[in-house]
This record gives C-alpha cells, structure tokens and sequence, in this order.
C-alpha cells in the first residue's frame, strides 16, 4: 500500500471498469482515498444493456431499469467520491497530478485511466437525424426516435450496429444494414459465424448491403437522403455505427512519457509506461501473454476483469494478465459468444449444425484451440474458455465429434 498524503487513487473515467476498480481495492482492504471521475453525469451502468433498456419494445412502456452497475448510494458508502461531468483534462506523472475540466487539480498516489472511448464519427454528417450510440444518453434519445420512425438506415454492421438493426426490426420498423466490407462481422466472428448472422438479419427482414459506404447525407423533406458509393437511399433516421476511438488525447501531451498506440499502452500488470499510472478497459492495449500480443479490446467483460486486474496490481500484488477474451451479442433470438484471439489461426473446425443456427467455430493455430464461437451454444463456450487458457490440443476429428464431452476435457486439463 501507500501512505501519509500520497494516498489517494484518481480513476480517471466512471464507468464500467473505474466500477470494478473502486469495488476491488475497497474489496481487498484499501482503506485510502479512491476519487472517480467521469465525463457522463451519473454513475457507472452496463452498456451493453443499454439496447434493452431503451430499443427493443418493452422499452416503448418506458424504461426498463436494467443497466446501472451501481448506486449514488454505494460508492458514497464505500467512499469513493464520486465527481461527475468532469474530464481529467491532463496529468503530469512528474508532480503525480491530474488536471480537471473544472480548473481543479488533484494529487494521486496511483492513477488509474479508465475513460473509455468515443464513436468513430462520420464525416459532414451533422443532421440532427445522424445519431451515434455510446452513452445513456444516447440511448434514451435512439430510442424516443424509435418510436417515430418507419425506415431506420445503419451504418455499420458491427455488434452496435446489428444489434440496433435488430431492436428496430423487433418494433416494425424496416432497416437497411450497410457496411463496407463483403462480410459483416468478419473480423470480429470469423467467415463462417460472419455468414450465418448475415443470413439471420436478412430472414428478419432487415436489407442488409455489402460493400457500401455512406459518402454523404443531406436533410430532405421528413427524413435524410444517403448517398453510397453505389446508391442512394432515404431514411428517417440514420444510426452510425463504425467504431470507437479510444479517449487518450488528454494523456497524450509532450512530456508526459505515456505510450499511446491503438490505446494507452500497458503491460501484462496494466502499468503505462510511466510510474504510478495504470489504464484498463476500452482506453487501454493490454500486452496478453496467453496470445503474446498486445490487444486492443473493447468489451465489457474485458472492462470489468481489467479493472479488477488494475486494481490489485495498484496494491503491489504483481499478477499478470492472462484472461481467455469472452464477449456475446443478443441479436433476435439469438446468443453469439466468443472466447479468445481469433487472428493468425491456420484451421478452422465446425462442431454442430450452421444449418439450425446451433454451431460452434473452433480456431485453432499449430493445433492448439485459439478461440471459440458459439452460436446457440453457450456449454461450448464454457468449455471453451478452459481450452483456450490451457493452450488445449483437440484434434480436428475431437472437436467435431458431437460425442466428445469438451467441458470433460476442459476439467482434466485444468487439473
């Protein structure tokens, strides 16, 4: 620990993983000073919810309540302060303090940045009929809109995106799906889980165009005109969906020393390149030597495990990070989940039936299991992040044998 008036920890950022971060070091006996603070005007909540909570159609009755991860109340009686619609605005790692978007400054003993990310804009397209989805806020206006519009175009077809798509074609609305690539979702699930999502949306009813980009949008009479690369098409609403830039840029001045790539760059124990400070969640690219590589994940279970990780490594415990990548999507009736690093895998084995929507993808590199996707088939993801974490070799023949008990042996090779 760290004492006398250098006691304090700043997380910079209030959200999911700056949560997780408070809990675990007043969880493992941190008594000191934990200051939070955060862009947004409320404390943290779960993102992922936020499509419940606001866009599918129970949430036309008003909002459902599902997303806060925790109370005013619990981190006033856990002692963290709590300092909301504030930025830190920079740090200077020499004299350990940040500056705040209210002009105050602050001293830490550890600092930890957890400020998340932003949407990726699109370019001149400043309608108020352009919306993005990040924050709550965000949602509670898609959603209000939702509920007014009869055709919703989307750009971009990754999870956001999708799952957008499939909230609005849940309340009626028709949707058009437009992404740049010739297969959606390619990077992120593979070809083959890739394929049959695009095939779910399209049985939906949703329009789904490939290899499209919205160059441009102007306001028409009750709506917007898009115009691609290929065609034009009318909307009332158009959502972009093309990404997030990590928040780094107030961490990013001359002299500081902080090493930014595709986020805050940061080592197996979360620690930056300079004394004292550590990032964690979507801000942070994490060194990952279960995969050897560093990784740039913007998820919220990656969040949350990171802050933990932070936290007690802000504590001198000195533990490396070795997580097995887990993430899912709810897309209609369905359930798609991952575990691991998909990239650089030389074979691809399908257990189950693509046929039924009920499949996994095992991706393997020099025959050992890399990642698993998982379509309708959460035991195998189960099972997955075990085999993954060992570094588990299961020949081809094994993985696609719908006798072989893969949680069975998940358990042998972890004992």
């Amino acid at each position: 620990m760290f004492g006398g008036g250098r006691d304090r920890v700043v997380i910079a950022g209030a959200g999911a993983c700056a949560a997780s971060a408070a809990e675990t070091l007043r969880a493992e006996g941190y008594d000191g000073q934990i200051v939070m603070v955060g862009r947004e005007p409320e404390p943290p909540y779960e993102r992922p919810l936020l499509t419940r909570e606001f866009l599918l159609p129970a949430a036309a009755s008003g909002p459902q309540g599902v997303s806060r991860v925790r109370s005013a109340r619990w981190f006033a009686d856990n002692g963290v302060d709590l300092v909301l619609g504030t930025d830190v605005t920079g740090v200077s790692p020499q004299r350990h303090r940040v500056r705040l978007s209210s002009g105050r400054s602050l001293r830490y003993g550890k600092l930890l940045i957890a400020t998340g990310g932003r949407p990726r804009r699109m370019p001149h397209a400043d309608s108020d009929r352009v919306m993005y989805l990040r924050t709550r806020q965000d949602a509670r206006e898609l959603g209000e809109r939702l509920g007014t519009e009869q055709r919703v175009a989307v750009l971009g077809a990754g999870f956001i995106g999708s799952e957008v798509a499939a909230a609005a074609r849940a309340r009626g609305i028709e949707v058009t799906l437009l992404d740049a690539r010739d297969i959606p979702l390619q990077r992120s699930v593979g070809r083959h889980m890739a394929r049959t999502l695009g095939e779910i949306h399209r049985s939906a009813g949703v329009e789904v165009r490939t290899g499209e980009r919205a160059l441009a949008v102007r306001d028409i009479p009750g709506g917007l005109l898009v115009e691609t690369n290929r065609d034009r098409l009318e909307c009332g609403l158009l959502l972009v969906a093309l990404g997030m830039r990590p928040n780094t840029e107030n961490f990013a001045a001359p002299g500081t020393g902080i090493a930014i790539a595709n986020g805050i760059v940061v080592d197996e124990f979360c620690r930056t390149s300079v004394p004292d400070v550590f990032a964690a969640g979507d801000v942070a690219e994490q060194f990952n030597p279960l995969f050897g590589r560093r990784l740039h994940v913007e998820h919220f279970d990656n969040a949350v495990r990171q802050g933990r990780h932070a936290a007690v490594n802000m504590l001198g415990r000195g533990e490396p990070g070795r997580e097995a990548l887990w993430f899912w999507s709810d897309q209609y009736d369905h359930t798609v989940q991952s575990v691991g690093d998909l990239a650089y895998a030389d074979e691809v084995v399908v257990r189950g039936r693509p046929d039924e929507a009920s499949y996994s993808v095992f991706h393997l590199r020099r025959g050992a299991v890399r990642a698993v996707l998982a379509l309708n088939r959460p035991r195998d993801v189960t099972a997955g992040r075990r085999l993954v974490a060992a570094g588990a070799r299961l020949t081809p023949a094994e993985l696609r044998d719908p006798s072989t008990d893969l949680r069975a042996a998940a358990r042998v090779l972890h004992r």
